[in-house]
């Protein structure tokens, strides 16, 4: 039935060419594509874990929630070997659930008693999720440090070994993340500074 085809003057063979071109090689990297399951063996944790646990030097992170004591823990230990931790996530006025900021808050004063933790607030909502360790080892998912994702979530993760992809993501994101008009570096000092209400929810 010439009624139901598609493009009646065009060949199968053109149709493929043109709807379904041959992939172009874009270059060679080391990649490792993991996917999580609900209560499954916690893919997100141990990737997220294993990004900490082998940085040698440095370590940039952007992740809109951050709340689980294990990844707070290990940012911990790896700043303790001497590794320059960068933490970039949502603040009060960037988030979208603003008990979600009270409850990853309640890790900062543990983390920022380490001297090579920097803590940075975005102004605006943020929802990447990427991590750098020693610029060439790249993480990237649809989850993050968060319960869901931490063993529950249906999440897919990518662990990629590339120093031009990393200096790409310095530079198209962690770069404008921390421009100045852009986030707000969290201290123990603006700590100390915070409301009593503020601090009395983010205890709570």
């Amino acid at each position: 039935d010439r009624d139901k085809v598609l493009e009646p003057g065009t060949s199968d063979s053109d149709l493929v060419e043109r709807y379904f071109p041959k992939a172009q090689v874009a270059g060679n990297m080391p990649v490792k594509l993991t996917h999580g399951a609900p209560w499954g063996p916690g893919e997100m944790q141990q990737n997220l874990l294993a990004i900490i646990g082998g940085a040698q030097k440095t370590l940039d992170i952007e992740m809109a929630y951050v709340h689980v004591k294990e990844f707070h823990d290990a940012l911990v230990e790896a700043a303790k070997r001497g590794v320059k931790i960068r933490l970039i996530t949502n603040s009060k006025d960037g988030i979208d659930f603003e008990p979600s900021w009270h409850i990853y808050r309640q890790y900062y004063e543990d983390i920022l008693a380490q001297p090579n933790i920097q803590i940075f607030e975005l102004k605006n909502y943020s929802h990447r999720k990427f991590m750098v360790a020693d610029s060439e080892v790249v993480f990237s998912s649809s989850g993050q440090a968060e319960f869901n994702s931490w063993e529950r979530g249906w999440d897919d993760i990518a662990l990629i070994h590339s120093k031009e992809l990393a200096a790409d993501i310095e530079n198209q994101v962690f770069k404008n993340s921390l421009a100045e008009d852009a986030c707000n570096e969290v201290t123990l000092e603006s700590l100390k500074k915070e409301t009593l209400w503020t601090k009395v929810k983010t205890a709570v």
